[in-house]
């Protein structure tokens, strides 16, 4: 079903009639702008209404969903493709809609421990299944219809790539990620964990913590401008993924240069969720020419 074909076609049958988008819309009990997103491919009637609709316009449902005018030789055959898209088109809304709801529940999820202030050390394991419930919504949303082989789109890596960043984000504001050892007395030590946003590990010289979640909110920031505003500006796009890159880095630097003693899950899950949205970048860039 091509919406663009059908809303040309209900605006010439409008026409056609003489009449205007809102005595159409009074005629079949909607609203004229629902005849105007109709009308301009942004949507489709409601099953409800497409009876009154064809007969308002003088036309068939079969024509309406086809976006053309059905020949009598050929009208039994064009409504059983017209039923058929119809029905196709509807499993694809809902596919989408279960899609949308499941990627919000895992975006719930994700962000639970900071809204919640949960403790404790099954903190990277919710936001890490709350990022894949919304990979899955986001799947089921952007992908393509059963039957057809999957590919990932450019704009489906974008998105994911700021799930990643955002969930990364969430657990860069929980408490348990930076480290500093301190040494109160002859051969005692204290482990104590801060958020990568505090300065009391900035303080002490270790400045990787924040830096990667200052890093990690310029991606994050570029990343949704590109994504919102649907832009492939390759400067911003690079931007986007150097400091993603440079975040990763950091991220990974206080094990690497100060030893194992200085990780701990949630760092490790940072790392993890950095690396990915870094994959998902390079995809996206690359399909789109940045």
């Amino acid at each position: 079903m091509d919406l663009k074909k059908t809303g040309a076609f209900l605006a010439a049958s409008r026409k056609k009639q003489k009449m205007t988008q809102k005595e159409l819309a009074e005629e079949i009990g909607v609203t004229d702008k629902a005849v105007s997103r109709w009308e301009t491919g942004r949507g489709f009637p409601d099953v409800s209404v497409l009876q009154p609709l064809a007969q308002a316009l003088d036309v068939s449902v079969a024509e309406i969903v086809k976006g053309e005018k059905i020949e009598p030789e050929n009208a039994g055959e064009q409504a059983d493709s017209a039923v058929v898209e119809a029905l196709g088109y509807a499993g694809r809304m809902g596919r989408k809609t279960f899609g949308a709801l499941t990627a919000l529940i895992g975006a719930c999820i994700a962000a639970s421990p900071l809204v919640l202030a949960v403790r404790g050390p099954l903190l990277p394991e919710i936001c890490l299944l709350g990022i894949a419930v919304t990979a899955v919504g986001a799947l089921l949303f952007f992908g393509r219809a059963p039957g057809r082989p999957f590919r990932l789109s450019t704009r489906l890596a974008g998105v994911l790539a700021c799930a990643a960043l955002t969930a990364a984000l969430v657990l860069e504001a929980t408490p348990w990620g930076a480290v500093l050892i301190f040494a109160p007395g002859p051969g005692e030590t204290v482990r104590e964990t801060f958020s990568y946003f505090s300065l009391t590990p900035f303080g002490y010289a270790n400045f990787f913590p924040l830096l990667t979640a200052v890093l990690t909110v310029s991606a994050g920031g570029l990343s949704i401008f590109l994504l919102a505003k649907r832009l492939r500006t390759a400067k911003l796009q690079n931007a986007a993924f150097l400091c993603t890159a440079a975040a990763l880095l950091c991220s990974a630097a206080p094990v690497v240069l100060l030893g194992v003693a200085y990780g701990t899950v949630t760092g490790a899950a940072i790392s993890i969720l950095l690396l990915a949205s870094l994959v998902f970048q390079a995809f996206a860039n690359r399909r789109s020419g940045g």
